[in-house]
């Protein structure tokens, strides 16, 4: 089994893409990482969802625990 993070648009519920982002990562316990945020990283529809598969689902995989990030840029940057 293995498992990923993977994007989820909230308004179209089919569209579903593995993060392949620079600045975010997942660590060796298969958490999700950030060496830094971007205002798009926080779009309200944008989900970040982590995922596993197996050999034995054929394909398909089950999702787990989701994170909806909120962000806020700071003034003078």
């Amino acid at each position: 089994m293995f498992k990923v993070f993977l994007f989820r648009d909230t308004e179209q519920g089919s569209v579903i893409e593995t993060i392949r982002r620079p600045h975010i990562t997942v660590d060796g316990d298969g958490k999700l990482q950030f060496s830094s945020v971007e205002v798009h990283d926080g779009r309200p529809n944008l989900v970040y969802e982590c995922a596993a598969a197996s050999p034995v689902l054929h394909g398909e995989y089950r999702s787990g625990d989701h994170v909806q990030l909120q962000v806020t840029p700071r003034e003078g940057l």
